[in-house]
């Protein structure tokens, strides 16, 4: 794929890179689990018809956060075509099926791009789509809007670093189905106190916030450093482009060391411990989840963080930095905890090196080093070095127990597949703090 992809049809440009220029997940859980064959991410289909529907008077809907009429007519819900054709919801409860809007998949399965370009629409998928079964409820679009809301002030605050932006989800919809009107024998579903299955949607803006006037380009962190796919073929290209990470690189006068660090890492971390400082939020900082924009002469101008529903909030970072939040339900609202038996830390101190030295780490930052090496010569311990060294300015101001002595990951298995608990192995010396 060349930059020149991004000025001559930004749309077609940007979809290519979320669905073919896309490595997946080091897990290979990414690529391996997927949507049917006319709807998945590698799929050759270019875009599918999102399904629209309206459920009958036994069918309580909500709207949450802003309603944005633009988006999706009163009562009405969009619903993955997969879920209509594995007729996991009984005709029964719906009254009506309406002609739904042209989408792209993007790199998620259920997260799709409106062919106009106005928004992103993640969805509920009940089936694997990696490690996980994707709902969609209340819980999750409250916190989803009130990450959302809580980065919006921090950013409105002025006290981020210029480069900080986010993809804002404000808005949901979540249709309350009675159980008995659900078709899942395969899974179990999670039912509401008061029985009902709850079937939501949410809305994600395509600009980032906070907003400019200025022309950007929008490229995901994986395709920086992934071969291009060939959907056709079902191979990787053997005659490729440079990696977008070293034609970026090309484009420029610096070192590739200086590069590399002063337009990305840099940014990358300043803009993860940003979150954690001044709002409160652990971004799930993973390279599907994080973005580039440039200006159109591809200078890197700022890092966009996006799928804040799978962000977490931080309960005592929040008291401790003194941070108002507002709190709906337990959905990514993480506390202290008890260390439970057999674990070497509580859940709490665990998940802040899972999400910044496993997610962060070597989800993004360690392929990013890994692929520009392949093509530029420098010292890779070198850079390692010097984000340690401007990542010590954050750490000194976060409590100090905050990140463990060593780091973790776990081994590339299905939890909740297999029903066993994770499991997650300490390692020594962490590179990036």
């Amino acid at each position: 794929m060349f930059l020149q992809e991004f000025i001559n049809n930004p749309y077609f440009a940007y979809i290519k890179a979320e669905r073919y220029i896309n490595n997946g997940s080091p897990s290979g859980f990414s690529h391996r689990n997927s949507t049917s064959q006319n709807t998945k991410p590698r799929g050759t289909n270019s875009s599918f018809k999102l399904s629209k529907i309206k459920f009958n008077e036994t069918v309580i809907m909500e709207d949450i956060g802003v309603y944005k009429h633009s988006l999706i007519e009163e009562n009405c819900i969009y619903i993955h075509p997969d879920m209509l054709e594995s007729q996991i919801i009984s005709d029964e409860i719906i009254s009506k099926k309406m002609e739904g809007v042209q989408v792209a998949p993007t790199a998620s399965g259920r997260t799709v791009l409106m062919n106009n370009y106005s928004c992103f629409i993640k969805l509920a998928y009940i089936g694997y789509l990696g490690r996980l079964i994707r709902h969609m409820n209340k819980e999750i679009i409250q916190s989803a809007i009130e990450v959302t809301n809580q980065l919006m002030k921090a950013a409105d605050s002025k006290k981020l670093n210029c480069s900080f932006s986010f993809l804002r989800e404000d808005f949901g919809r979540v249709g309350y189905l009675p159980i008995n009107a659900l078709n899942c024998k395969k899974f179990e579903l999670p039912i509401n106190k008061n029985g009902y299955y709850e079937w939501g949607v949410l809305f994600r803006e395509v600009k980032p916030y906070p907003y400019v006037d200025e022309k950007e380009i929008l490229i995901p962190f994986f395709a920086l450093f992934s071969k291009e796919y060939d959907p056709v073929s079902g191979c990787e290209l053997k005659e490729q482009d440079f990696p977008l990470i070293i034609q970026l690189y090309n484009l420029q006068s610096k070192s590739i060391e200086d590069f590399l660090l002063e337009d990305l890492l840099y940014p990358l971390f300043n803009t993860y411990f940003d979150a954690l400082i001044y709002a409160g939020v652990e971004l799930e900082a993973h390279a599907q989840n994080m973005l580039i924009a440039t200006d159109t002469q591809f200078k890197i101008k700022r890092i966009v963080c996006r799928d804040l529903e799978s962000a977490g909030r931080d309960v005592p970072l929040m008291n401790y930095f003194g941070i108002e939040y507002i709190k709906h339900g337990n959905y990514k609202f993480n506390n202290i905890n008890p260390i439970e038996l057999g674990s070497k830390y509580s859940k709490y101190t665990t998940n802040h090196s899972f999400m910044f030295d496993f997610k962060l780490g070597e989800y993004l930052v360690s392929p990013l080093l890994d692929t520009a090496r392949k093509y530029m010569s420098f010292d890779i311990k070198n850079i390692e070095d010097k984000i340690k060294s401007f990542n010590k300015q954050f750490l000194d101001l976060l409590p100090q127990d905050f990140f463990p002595k060593d780091w973790c990951r776990y081994d590339n298995i299905n939890w909740d597949l297999e029903k066993r608990k994770r499991e997650y192995l300490w390692l020594n010396n962490p590179k990036y703090r």
